[in-house]
């Protein structure tokens, strides 16, 4: 509960700017969110979709807009967060429910066809529970949709090291990631790797696109610190010798066998 709290106030902190972080990139090349063009590959109408961790209600709204007859629900430790969500979708078209509640707290009497994960496993305490959560939530056939940092994500200032358990900005291997699923009678539908190159004005602007996705506050367990000084001289002098930064999103899609 209190690493949950810590988190979510993180979250809520950073919720009213939440659809401006893009900005502070100052350029992109390559495609950064694989979930915007693959989910129109999975979704149908009529179903019933669960979005953990839905922010600001963006992929839900998304879906609301392109299918009918879906049942739409959202959740999010951050009460602001859903809150903005709720606000966003006063028009939406299908029926859509947003609550304020950790998932692995969350219940449901009928399961769903589709759970998505996008951009929000990493910042889980217990991912593999939350995976477990997913499967005993999903309909039989059912989809998890999952999006999250690949192993190149920002390297050029936080190395990657494969012997470590648990990375400090909460990059996943594929190799981890299929090990999640290794228990359950799933079947691998979609691996796609996306690998995209981000230039900023300045180091203060990288900064303050780290804190703006939660990635700063992340390496201090969510904390209100500041990195240590030391920390900071590492991080700026990889930044300046850096003439991009790589940004690396893996999306998984798993299908429920039975």
């Amino acid at each position: 509960m209190r690493e949950r709290n810590k988190v979510a106030n993180v979250f809520t902190d950073i919720a009213p700017k939440w659809n401006d972080k893009g900005n502070l990139i100052a350029s992109c090349i390559g495609q950064k969110n694989p979930f915007k063009t693959e989910y129109k590959n999975w979704i149908r109408s009529g179903m019933r979709i669960l979005d953990v961790g839905c922010g600001a209600g963006k992929n839900l709204l998304k879906i609301d807009s392109e299918y009918e007859d879906c049942e739409l629900h959202g959740i999010d430790i951050s009460e602001k967060m859903v809150e903005i969500a709720k606000q966003n979708s006063a028009n939406a078209k299908n029926r859509i429910v947003f609550a304020n509640v950790d998932f692995l707290e969350f219940n449901s009497e009928e399961k769903y066809d589709v759970i998505i994960f996008n951009y929000v496993l990493h910042h889980m305490e217990k991912p593999q529970l939350a995976i477990e959560k997913a499967y005993s939530l999903l309909k039989n056939y059912g989809l998890i949709m999952l999006t999250l940092p690949g192993t190149e994500y920002l390297k050029e200032t936080f190395p990657y090291c494969h012997d470590v358990i648990d990375d400090s900005i909460g990059r996943f291997s594929r190799e981890k990631v299929e090990n999640m699923f290794g228990a359950f009678k799933v079947v691998q539908l979609l691996y796609k790797k996306s690998i995209f190159l981000m230039r900023f004005d300045s180091y203060e602007q990288y900064m303050q696109y780290l804190k703006s996705i939660g990635t700063y506050q992340k390496i201090v367990n969510y904390s209100l610190k500041k990195w240590s000084t030391e920390f900071e001289r590492l991080v700026m002098n990889s930044y300046l010798n850096a003439e991009y930064i790589t940004g690396h999103y893996d999306m998984y899609v798993y299908f429920k066998k039975e």
